[in-house]
Parts: structure tokens; C-alpha cells; sequence
């Protein structure tokens, strides 16, 4: 029976080098039929899963090993990941800090502590454990792509620059590397080298998702507006967590005192800050939806998208530039209604964008609903236009607040994580 589980085992971790995840699962299955406590396959099997996307069985995986074997350093490195990939940072902090404790020389601890830096947008501690990672064990692919990004993030363009040109020097078959560089590329707006590098990652492997949203973004980064998302995007996550929160009650504290002062002594000036306030709150939750929607006039790069992202061009990014240029229609024609629907339509995109973009489980409840409601009371807006005596004059009255309020409630509840993860 032993020999069996062996030769699964085998099987299993060769599948699994190979990339082929699905079927290295079978094996590691028909391991565990004949063990299902071996700490070995348990720990091999939720790499597996994780690959697999498989979080939350990884991590029951790792449990059971971590029942027989508490002190094997590798395990709470492995689950720490899990829990970073989950979002779950403190509980990941707490694994990685059982790494390092349990085996100081473990590159993969270290790496696996930069990772969860990075996810909290901690960007000095992420570049320092990805250097000890490196120390360590100077290949270490995770490592090597947090700190590209830790260096990219804290303005470290061409120190970046030089570690990825010693790295295509190494290896100019590394898929990650040509990652790294892709990214770089498009900090810097460089389409034509973005797409050069993510396309070679794709030959190289087409199995990284990294690389093919790359690519999708090069393809984006045609557009100024895209352009403008771009740079926004890279600004924002510059900041921690706390500071992007920080930063959003300044820009409403801002807005609302200005708005004030002005409004009534100047109303354009007034207009034009509650303008800008929208287009700051909403920009960074459409500009890819807007940047989706031009790829879709491109055949060979449309091919690239996802169902998920290809909603979201359509009906996040087409809302809000159908519902723009009827809100100026309704401006310039100064009917009042036709404005008001086009203002609504528009601000539906967020709640939109919300749904198509989150990963979290309970935010395909939450998300949804939001986004119903604002839809639907732009749905009356509309028939306000072309049958205006079919509501109540009310509920017509009440329909751009229920909007207003979608849109104010969605970039609260992503901007503290309130059942949110990004795609």
C-alpha cells in the first residue's frame, strides 16, 4: 500500500512541475486514499490547490499536516500564501512569523512575508524581505517579482530597471522576468515594449494570467484616458492601506468645504468641483472598464478577454460613456430629465465595474444587490423621460438619491475592503 502512495506521489509531483495542475491533483488524491494524514502529500497537495485556486482546501490540507508535523517550517510558509492570496493578512503574518521562527534560513518564509507586505501596500518592509528572501536563495522567483514591484512602487524606476536587466542576462527565458519588465514598461507608458515583453512571457508560458492581463493593459494603454487611469492606479498604490483612506477623507473633507464656499457665490466653480470630485471617486473604478471597452474595437486583442472582463467593458465602461454623453445631451438641450437619466446611467459603472472586478465570496451577494438598486432607479429615470406620467412623481424625485447613495456606498465598501477583492 505504501509502494502505491509512492508511486502517486511521484506521479503527482511531476504533473505538478509540468504545470499540469488538474491532473497532478488526481494522483495527489490517490496518494492520500492510501494515507490521507501524510504530512508530505498533504503539503505537496495544497501547493497543488493553491495553483488550482483552490484556497480554502489548500488550507484545510495544511491544517492536517500541521496536526502531525507543528514544526516544519515549509508548511506555515506555504499556508501563509494561501492566507495572503485570501486576503486574510493578519492570520498570514502570523504563519510567515512561525517560518522564519522555525528555520531562519528559509528563503521561502521570508519571500512569503514580503508578499504579505505587499498585499497591505507596505512597500519598504515588502522590498527588505524580498532582499533576505534573495540572500537566501538568489532565485527565488517570488521574491525576485515582489521587490520589481516594491522598487516600482516606491519610485525606484531605474534601480528596477537595473535588477531586471541582470536578471534577462541570467535567464532571458523566464516568463516572470518578462513580467517584471512588461510592468515596468507600462509605468513608464511605454506600450510597444510592454507588449513586446508580455508577449514573449505568453510564448514562454501561456499559462501565466499575470502576462495575458498584461498585454491586455498594454493594449489599453493606447488610449489617453487609459493612459490617465494608468498613472492614477500607480499613484494610489503608492499608499498603504490606511493612507488611500486617509487619502479619500481628505479629498471629501476638501471637496465638501469647497463646494460650500463656492456654490453659491460661484455655481459653475461649485458645478465644477462636485465634476471633479465624481471623476476622482469614480475614475479609479472605470478607467479599466473605459479602457476594455476600446479593446473591444481591436479583433486580435479582444480574443484576450475574459466573460468577466469583457462585462465589465460593455456594461461597466459602456454605462458610463452612453450615460456621459446623454447627461451632456440633456445639458445642452436643458431638459432637465434626459440629464438627470444620463447623470444616473453613468453612475451606474461603479457599482457595475464592483461586481464584474471582486473576487470575494460574500461580495457576489452584496455587490449585486448594489448594483440592482442603481440600475433599477435608473431604469425609472428613464421612463421618465419617455412616459413621464407613469410614476409617482416621488418615487421620480427620490431615484437619483438611491443612485447617489449606490455609488457613495460601493467606493466606501471597496475602499475599506468591505467584502472586496480585487480581480
Amino acid at each position: 500500500m505504501a509502494y502505491h502512495a509512492s508511486i502517486h506521489l511521484r506521479r503527482a509531483n511531476l504533473l505538478l512541475a509540468q504545470g499540469r495542475y488538474a491532473d497532478a491533483e488526481a494522483f495527489f488524491r490517490q496518494a492520500l486514499a492510501e494515507d490521507a494524514d501524510d504530512p508530505q502529500v498533504l503539503g505537496r497537495f495544497s501547493l497543488c490547490l493553491g495553483c488550482l485556486g483552490k484556497n480554502k482546501e489548500g488550507l484545510e490540507a495544511l491544517d492536517r499536516a500541521l496536526l502531525r508535523t507543528p514544526d516544519v517550517a515549509v508548511l506555515h510558509a506555504q499556508k501563509a500564501l494561501l492566507l495572503a492570496d485570501e486576503q486574510r493578512f493578519a492570520q498570514a503574518k502570523e504563519s510567515a512569523e512561525d517560518a522564519m521562527r522555525l528555520d531562519p534560513g528559509l528563503a521561502l518564509a521570508y519571500a512569503a512575508s514580503s508578499e504579505i507586505s505587499a498585499g497591505l501596500h507596505e512597500w519598504k518592509d515588502a522590498e527588505a524581505q524580498a532582499r533576505r528572501a534573495l540572500q537566501l536563495e538568489a532565485g527565488n522567483l517570488l521574491a525576485q517579482n515582489v521587490l520589481s514591484h516594491a522598487l516600482l512602487m516606491q519610485g525606484k524606476e531605474d534601480e528596477n530597471d537595473a535588477n531586471l536587466a541582470a536578471s534577462l542576462a541570467e535567464d532571458a527565458e523566464d516568463p516572470y522576468t518578462h513580467c517584471n519588465v512588461g510592468r515596468a514598461a507600462l509605468r513608464r507608458g511605454d506600450a510597444k515594449a510592454a507588449q513586446q515583453h508580455f508577449e514573449i512571457a505568453l510564448s514562454l508560458d501561456p499559462a501565466i494570467d499575470e502576462a495575458r492581463e498584461g498585454l491586455l493593459d498594454a493594449f489599453r494603454l493606447r488610449s489617453k484616458l487609459y493612459q490617465g487611469f494608468l498613472a492614477f492606479s500607480f499613484f494610489v498604490a503608492k499608499f498603504s492601506n490606511k493612507a488611500r483612506l486617509w487619502l479619500v477623507l481628505g479629498v471629501l473633507l476638501g471637496y465638501q468645504l469647497l463646494y460650500h464656499m463656492f456654490a453659491h457665490v460661484a455655481p459653475v466653480l461649485g458645478l465644477g468641483l462636485a465634476l471633479f470630485y465624481f471623476l476622482f471617486v469614480l475614475w479609479s473604478f472605470v478607467g479599466r472598464g473605459l479602457g476594455t471597452l476600446i479593446i473591444l474595437t481591436d479583433r486580435s486583442a479582444r480574443n484576450a478577454l475574459k466573460p468577466n472582463e469583457l462585462r465589465e467593458g460593455l456594461l461597466g465602461g459602456g454605462s458610463l460613456a452612453v450615460g456621459f454623453c446623454i447627461a451632456m445631451a440633456g445639458m445642452v438641450s436643458k431638459n432637465i430629465d434626459l440629464a438627470l437619466f444620463g447623470g444616473a446611467m453613468a453612475g451606474c459603472s461603479m457599482p457595475l465595474a464592483a461586481v464584474f472586478r471582486n473576487l470575494h465570496p460574500k461580495g457576489h451577494l452584496i455587490y449585486p444587490a448594489i448594483a440592482t438598486m442603481a440600475v433599477a432607479a435608473t431604469v425609472v429615470l428613464f421612463v421618465e423621460v419617455v412616459a413621464p406620467e407613469w410614476f409617482h412623481p416621488m418615487v421620480t424625485a427620490l431615484s437619483p438619491i438611491v443612485v447617489a447613495i449606490t455609488v457613495a456606498v460601493t467606493s466606501w465598501f471597496v475602499n475599506l475592503g468591505i467584502c472586496f477583492e480585487s480581480r
